[in-house]
């Protein structure tokens, strides 16, 4: 879990605003609330950070978040069908898969396919990336044969942590984690886009009242052109402007 807080100089301080953000999307969140919080400097937000998946489950077991970032469409999309949240689910990234293998400069689906060691994954049925993933695998006719060579994580944080620790040779993840740590990128094949579906991300506004004003603000700052620079800098695609209101 990630907790940024800021503090009030005032005696009473704000009621915190507490998001859930998919895992992929934590160092850009980082730099939103930064950027967000020198114009509001008064801000508690406290972030908490796991799959999209497991966010949900916490959700509907009655985590009081105000704002859920996922790292899909359709965990969010189903939210505001069963919570009757209809307009306020918002389109904020477009992903971007990429396939790293630190050992290797000629990188494709085969060549990985056809290592002796492990690679890893995201849990397809937690984690967009990783049903991202099995897409790419299924279209090039390796999933089933790679089954044995796959290790599973439960996000793509801990993709990466597999290959950091040499306990995988390569791994999928997000382009914006490879960015981000500074990986040499002539190890790094960022996967075409038409590979698989899109992973439009999206976040949906919940019922909070209290806070209601303090998360309208950030979601409205995170759509605005600053918030979407800043998203896109970190890795990402962004949509249009206007086509984000989904």
């Amino acid at each position: 879990m990630l907790n940024i807080a800021a503090c009030s100089d005032n005696t009473h301080r704000a009621s915190k605003l507490r998001i859930a953000v998919a895992s992929n999307f934590q160092v850009p969140m980082s730099a939103l609330i930064e950027e967000y919080k020198l114009q509001n400097p008064d801000v508690n937000i406290s972030v908490s950070s796991a799959s999209s998946g497991v966010l949900l489950a916490q959700i509907k077991r009655g985590a009081p978040f105000e704002l859920f970032f996922s790292a899909d469409s359709e965990r969010p999309q189903i939210l505001a069908q069963e919570l009757d949240l209809i307009g306020r689910v918002h389109t904020y990234a477009i992903g971007q898969l990429v396939l790293w293998a630190p050992e290797m400069t000629e990188i494709t689906i085969e060549s990985v396919a056809k290592l002796d060691r492990k690679f890893a994954i995201a849990q397809p049925e937690l984690a967009p990336y990783g049903l991202a993933t099995k897409q790419v695998l299924e279209k090039s006719g390796v999933w089933e044969s790679t089954q044995a060579n796959i290790a599973f994580g439960n996000n793509v944080t801990q993709v990466e942590h597999f290959i950091r620790t040499g306990a995988v040779s390569a791994g999928f993840l997000s382009l914006a984690q490879v960015m981000h740590s500074n990986v040499d990128m002539r190890h790094v094949w960022v996967i075409p886009p038409e590979d698989y579906d899109p992973i439009e991300q999206k976040v949906i506004l919940l019922n909070q009242e209290k806070n209601k004003n303090q998360s309208e603000s950030f979601l409205n700052f995170v759509l605005s052109e600053p918030g979407q620079t800043i998203i896109k800098r970190l890795g990402y695609a962004v949509v249009a402007r206007g086509d984000n209101e989904r």
